[in-house]
């Protein structure tokens, strides 16, 4: 992939962010197949070797801008095959190798901490709701295919969390349902 990725004995050299960030974006904009999951975990697991074996390359990484927004882009938070979950744990092992050195020995690394939250679990909310909507508009097809046309089926099954059956309260409804009270005026 990279010629200083390729040479295990030499994990000590240094590499620029710039091609990183591009490694990236070229591994999330292609079209997804088997080559591509192959590219995706070889990338994860050498770039967790030249981390794990120099502080420079950690350095480097932490002083990119928004560097937990791609790493956490290259696997789903919620995997739903073997080969993401893979991904995935090859994805949490190198969060973990960077928090624990931006915690022992960067000055303010607990911001860093801060921020992989808040970026972390803004990510796990939008793909939570991307779920809950496209289970919430697979619902309203299978009941309209059906002839069961309820009455707001995509809010009802988003307020249920997608579950059939129960009726909850969607905040969104008040949105859309008239006012119960009018604002009458008096002469």
């Amino acid at each position: 992939m990279l010629f200083f990725i390729s040479f295990y004995p030499f994990f000590n050299r240094h590499f620029v962010s710039v091609i990183l960030k591009t490694i990236v974006q070229l591994i999330l904009q292609s079209q997804q197949n088997s080559e591509l999951l192959l590219v995706r975990q070889t990338f994860l697991r050498h770039l967790t070797a030249l981390c794990t074996r120099s502080p420079d390359n950690r350095r480097i990484i932490l002083q990119m801008s928004v560097w937990q927004d791609w790493l956490l882009g290259l696997a789903p938070v919620y995997p739903q095959h073997g080969s993401d979950a893979a991904c995935l744990a090859d994805v949490v092992r190198l969060l973990c190798c960077l928090l624990q050195h931006a915690l022992r020995r960067e000055y303010g690394g607990w911001r860093v901490w801060i921020d992989t939250l808040a970026i972390l679990h803004a990510r796990a909310s939008r793909e939570l709701a991307g779920r809950r909507l496209s289970a919430a508009a697979a619902m309203a097809t299978m009941t309209s295919d059906a002839g069961l046309v309820a009455s707001r089926p995509a809010c009802q099954a988003l307020a249920n969390g997608g579950r059939r059956g129960t009726v909850g309260f969607c905040h969104f409804e008040a949105l859309f349902t008239p006012s119960r009270h009018r604002i009458t005026q008096t002469g």
